[in-house]
């Protein structure tokens, strides 16, 4: 879980920065991460959920 996360996080941030690099602002840039970090969480919260009871299924398939 630990791994997924930081390695989206790593995946995210230099698009962000890139995206960010023409207004040359750093306090900007992070604003504007942590901003669009809080849009993110929610949908990541709920794509782990789905993927948790989607494992919890298919072992409780295999099981039966």
């Amino acid at each position: 879980m630990k791994k997924l996360t930081l390695t989206g996080a790593l995946g995210f941030y230099p698009m962000l920065s890139m995206a960010h690099s023409g207004h040359g602002s750093w306090s900007g840039t992070a604003l504007h991460y942590l901003t669009s970090f809080w849009h993110i969480l929610p949908l990541l919260l709920s794509l782990m959920l789905v993927v948790f009871i989607v494992r919890k299924i298919r072992t409780a398939n295999k099981k039966a």
